[in-house]
């Protein structure tokens, strides 16, 4: 038994870059995956689609590999590892398909009511004593088609926010529909 679940390093190699390319890749995009102006509707979605592929993917590969082997071990390895990788990929996936093909200079001017823009300090250690603490996070909230929305910036996106005041964003519709506001310069 204990052979079975021993390997050699050069087994787990491919397995290591996979996981660390995928690793990066979600780094990098999640920045993107949490500026969408509806991010809960986009993790709902991803997530929904991701369990019931995890699960049939991950159950169809354990159940050739148990027809194979007869080794149960061997098949659990292979759902929850499959299982896994659809959650971690998926998201990854719709997001860049989103996004696929889409310049800052694609976005389409939308009228938005503001309601108000607050600036904060946000850190990931906390506040501290010794310095002062300047705003370095602006989050803006505005109605666009009847709904509020909320985008977060390094920067203040508009000088004058005061609420009520109609004012044009530069908002993207991805291809998938979530939408997202492009950086003012």
């Amino acid at each position: 038994m204990i052979n079975k679940l021993a390997g050699t390093a050069a087994d787990f190699i491919p397995i290591a870059i996979v996981g660390v390319l995928l690793f990066i890749g979600f780094v990098l995009e999640l920045d993107n995956m949490m500026g969408y102006l509806n991010t809960a509707k986009f993790w709902y979605h991803s997530l929904c689609l991701a369990i019931p592929l995890g699960i049939l993917v991950g159950g169809y590969a354990a159940y050739r590999s148990y027809q194979k082997q007869q080794d149960e071990v061997d098949a659990m390895r292979r759902f929850f590892a499959i299982f896994f990788f659809c959650l971690l990929l998926l998201p990854l996936g719709i997001s860049k398909a989103n996004r696929l093909g889409f310049k800052p200079t694609d976005a389409v001017l939308e009228r938005v009511e503001i309601e108000s823009q607050l600036a904060r300090y946000a850190s990931r250690f906390g506040e501290t004593a010794v310095a002062t603490n300047n705003a370095n996070q602006y989050l803006l909230f505005f109605y666009w088609n009847n709904r509020l929305y909320k985008t977060v910036s390094d920067h203040p996106l508009l000088d004058d926010a005061r609420k009520g005041k109609e004012v044009s964003l530069p908002i993207t519709i991805g291809r998938l529909g979530y939408s997202w506001v492009e950086p003012l310069d």
